[in-house]
């Protein structure tokens, strides 16, 4: 499930620590969290704390050029993940496929059990259920089993944090455990 809004406005942005750092899966791949840094012309460098970007290594391969901005979302007692594609690095393919690609928001419940993460996503099938039984209670478009939330950044707050209460929601969907990497 993706969104065209983010889940968060800049007055719920915080400087955060909770992924700072490399960490890994179950399958060995590398997920390293670096504050965004913001480079204007003829200024200094600044960093960003209050996000990430990721880059991924997969386990015996280099280190992939795409980059994901990752920004911690709290909302009431729960901690969500917004990931939006910044920069996508497709070797081979011309600049035409950049103009059918729109970068979306996903989002991800983030719980923290002592030096481990586990993030999951809202299971695909509990969506689409919800709404062919008109009970999706956000904003969207559907084609073809796709669901676009259309909603904007408060009624996406309040969807979350209402999924969040619904175990049934997050079944199913994505998990990956997080584990701080050792060198």
């Amino acid at each position: 499930m993706a969104s065209f809004y983010p889940l968060y406005t800049d007055a719920d942005l915080h400087t955060d620590t909770l992924l700072a750092g490399e960490w890994m899966d179950k399958d060995s791949t590398l997920w390293d969290f670096n504050y965004i840094t913001i480079q204007e012309k003829d200024k200094p460098q600044v960093t960003d704390s209050t996000g990430y970007t990721l880059s991924f290594q997969e386990k015996g391969k280099e280190r992939g050029k795409s980059v994901m901005e990752i920004r911690v979302v709290r909302l009431e007692a729960y901690c969500f993940l917004d990931f939006y594609v910044r920069n996508i690095e497709r070797e081979g393919y011309p600049d035409f496929f950049d103009l059918h690609t729109m970068a979306i928001h996903t989002f991800a419940r983030v719980t923290q059990k002592g030096d481990s993460l586990l993030l999951t996503w809202l299971g695909t099938e509990w969506v689409q259920e919800q709404a062919r039984q008109e009970m999706l209670k956000v904003a969207y478009l559907e084609r073809n089993d796709e669901i676009l939330l259309t909603a904007r950044t408060p009624d996406l707050q309040k969807f979350m944090v209402r999924c969040a209460g619904i175990p049934e929601a997050w079944e199913k969907g994505t998990s990956f455990i997080l584990h701080r990497a050792s060198h």
